[in-house]
C-alpha cells in the first residue's frame, strides 16, 4: 500500500515467464502527469540499477509547486551470468519522496 509520507518503499515483483532463458532487463516507467521527483533503488546483488530523469513534455503544479523535471524510468540490467531463471521472480525496489496526493489515491 502506499502512504502519503516523506518517503514510501515501494516493490515490484517480476516473474520470468519463459521456460527457457532468463530475464535480465526490467524497465519502469513514470507517467509525466503527475511526476515523482525523487527515486532511489535498493541494492540488488548482480544488477545495475539506472535512474533517467528528464525534463517534462509541459511543467505540472502540483501542491503549489511547478514541477519541469522528474523521474522519467528506472532500468536494471542483470550483469553477465546474472539474471531470473524460469520458474523464478525477481524483487525490484524503490524508495521515492513525498509522492502527490493524486498519485497516492490512484494507487
Amino acid at each position: 500500500m502506499v502512504t502519503r509520507a516523506e518517503y514510501n518503499q515501494i516493490s515490484f515483483r517480476a516473474p520470468n515467464e519463459s521456460a527457457t532463458a532468463s530475464t535480465v532487463k526490467f524497465e519502469l516507467t513514470f507517467p509525466t502527469a503527475t511526476p515523482i521527483t525523487s527515486v532511489r533503488t535498493a541494492p540488488l546483488p548482480g544488477w545495475k540499477a539506472v535512474v533517467t530523469k528528464g525534463k517534462l513534455p509541459k511543467p505540472v503544479t502540483i501542491e503549489n509547486a511547478t514541477i519541469t523535471q522528474a523521474v522519467l524510468s528506472v532500468v536494471w540490467t542483470a550483469e553477465p551470468g546474472v539474471g531470473i531463471a524460469p520458474g523464478q521472480f525477481g524483487l525490484f525496489q524503490i524508495l521515492t519522496g513525498a509522492l502527490p496526493v493524486s498519485v497516492v489515491t490512484r494507487w
